[in-house]
């Protein structure tokens, strides 16, 4: 993991960035993946039991698509190789349908852990900024 910056090398100080005073604990956050996941086998178990254990709270802010892929390698080959999470020859497949979109992803100690196809459609959309619930 050496290759991962530390989160607040790529947060934002302009305040007309954040979103949001409100912040979620990590039950919230767990119940907000849960809720926006079409389908349960989707649900990233390994990370719940890592919000869950850190005890973070977590504040909705915009971040610049360009630093979250350079920040975190991941999400930087799946939206350059233009990978689908769901491919399209399974029952799971989700095409996210626009308002699908406006969730704003999760990042948890600069890991994109909820997000990647609606970064990947954002992005190619020519998107510059992301919502996103952010861990502090």
């Amino acid at each position: 993991m050496n290759h991962i910056k530390p989160f607040k090398s790529f947060t934002f100080t302009n305040e007309k960035l954040v979103l949001s005073d409100y912040y979620l604990t990590p039950d919230e956050i767990i119940n907000y993946i849960t809720e926006i996941t079409p389908h349960e086998s989707d649900v990233p178990d390994y990370y719940f039991s890592l919000v869950k254990k850190s005890g973070k709270k977590f504040h909705k802010k915009q971040l610049k698509i360009s630093e979250l892929l350079n920040n975190d390698i991941s999400l930087k080959e799946y939206v350059e190789h233009g990978e689908e999470r769901y491919g399209d020859s399974s029952d799971s497949y989700h095409e996210p349908e626009d308002t699908d979109l406006e969730h704003p992803i999760v990042v948890f100690d600069g890991f994109v852990i909820d997000g990647y196809n609606r970064t990947l459609k954002k992005y190619h959309m020519g998107e510059e900024y992301i919502d996103a619930y952010v861990s502090i």
